[in-house]
C-alpha cells in the first residue's frame, strides 16, 4: 500500500470518527432537550388529568358496574378537608 492510499484512508477515518461523534452529541443533546420540553407537558397533563379521576368509579368499574351514577366528590372531599 502507498503513501497515498495511507493518507487517505487515515483521513477518511479521521473524518468518520469526527462526523460520528457530532452525530452522537447532536442526538444526545436534542434527545435531552426533547426530553425536558416533553416530560413537562406529560407530567403537566399526567397531573391534570390524574386530579379529575375518581378513585370509587375506578372501584366500581372494577367490579363490572358501569350505568349505575357515581356521586363525585370534589377534591376538598377526597383530602378530607371541610
Amino acid at each position: 500500500m502507498g503513501l497515498a492510499r495511507k493518507i487517505t484512508l487515515a483521513i477518511i477515518s479521521l473524518l468518520l470518527v469526527i462526523g460520528s461523534l457530532i452525530g452522537v452529541f447532536s442526538y444526545q443533546t436534542a434527545h435531552s432537550q426533547i426530553q425536558k420540553s416533553v416530560g413537562i407537558e406529560v407530567l403537566g397533563c399526567a397531573n391534570i388529568t390524574t386530579g379529575l379521576i375518581d378513585p370509587i368509579m375506578i372501584e366500581q368499574l372494577l367490579q363490572g358496574d358501569q350505568f349505575r351514577p357515581v356521586h363525585r366528590r370534589g377534591t376538598a372531599e377526597l383530602d378530607g378537608r371541610p
